[in-house]
């Protein structure tokens, strides 16, 4: 089933610019919001709760990837035209 894509604004204030470990919480017990698909509605829940939204037939992807650092590195410049 295909979703469409949405644009959101995050808060200053809910952005994970640190990892959990370091705010002192765990990382089973961070935030997750959920989307049905069905009535577009949004729910907030944390990770430790995401058996609550799964129902039958639904697909869970795992990545197992590292996260990358949140901080972009670079100089500001002229533009080149």
């Amino acid at each position: 089933m295909m979703v469409a894509a949405r644009s959101f604004q995050v808060p200053k204030y809910l952005d994970a610019s640190t990892l959990a470990e370091f705010r002192g919480i765990s990382r089973d017990h961070v935030r997750l919001m959920t989307l049905d698909s069905v009535t577009g509605k949004h729910f907030h829940h944390y990770f430790n709760q995401l058996d609550s939204s799964l129902r039958e037939g639904d697909l869970l992807v795992l990545n197992n990837s590292r996260t990358l650092p949140p901080v972009l590195k670079g100089k500001k410049g002229k533009a080149s035209d």
